[in-house]
């Protein structure tokens, strides 16, 4: 019966190959917010291949013996569910060249090969055998995640909101000297980036220009209000 239900016990982990450009894409900070949405989709996506590899394994077993299967019903789903989730994991490590995770998971799933042969002479068993050291891979992968940053390491490209976020994050006053953008930006682009920070500027001036108007019974004008705003409102990337 294994061999009836192999080919969808190899595309229960197989699918996750087809997004290695994708996610390879995805490497920069360029889209953060995109990337967090695209690694959901592909950590539901995971669970949704296992359970139709799953119903298409169990359909075809139990036509091509001819009874009900019992437990091994409950085992497919396990072994389906863990092998795709560990495909999901595998495919991540290997675009963020986590090469260490990825050869110690892979140590483990030989080593449950080779246990599977020797340990137990029964198919249900080694199938239960080889799903424990499916896991521990797993849990390996999900131990060694992606390391963090070093601030200043490598140059890392944000988006116009996401780099405005970090500055608001950053909470000091720091000062816009000069504000270079890639040729590679649409002039569309550059425009909307420029009015979003002419708006922000504007409007922080006139609050600062209100507060100062009302302390000093109207005698500051709103050059000098935006002067003060743009000297100490906001800073270049690196």
């Amino acid at each position: 019966m294994f061999y009836v239900i192999g080919p969808f016990v190899r595309a229960c982990s197989d699918w996750a190959q087809l997004y290695y450009f994708d996610l390879k894409r995805l490497e920069l900070e360029t889209f953060p917010n995109f990337k967090r949405t695209f690694e959901r989709s592909l950590r539901i996506l995971s669970g949704l291949a296992a359970l139709v590899c799953w119903v298409l394994a169990v359909v075809c077993g139990t036509l091509f013996l001819g009874e009900n299967l019992g437990v091994l019903y409950l085992v497919l789903a396990v072994l389906f569910l863990v092998r795709s989730r560990l495909a999901h994991l595998q495919i991540r490590a290997f675009t963020e060249n986590r090469l260490t995770g990825l050869l110690a998971s892979g140590l483990v799933i030989l080593a449950g090969g080779f246990a599977c042969r020797t340990l137990s002479p029964s198919g249900v068993v080694r199938v239960e055998i080889f799903i424990l050291f499916l896991a521990c891979a797993l849990f390996i992968l999900q131990r060694n995640g992606p390391a963090d940053r070093v601030p200043g390491s490598e140059p890392v490209v944000l988006g116009p909101l996401d780099w405005l976020g970090r500055l608001k994050a950053d909470g000091g006053p720091l000062r816009v000297r000069t504000l270079n953008l890639s040729p590679q930006v649409k002039d569309s682009a550059a425009a909307h980036f420029a009015n979003y920070l002419a708006r922000r500027i504007r409007k922080q001036a006139q609050s600062r220009f209100s507060a100062a108007s009302a302390s000093s019974g109207g005698n500051t004008n709103l050059r000098a209000a935006i002067a003060a705003t743009t000297g100490s409102g906001a800073a270049a990337p690196a």
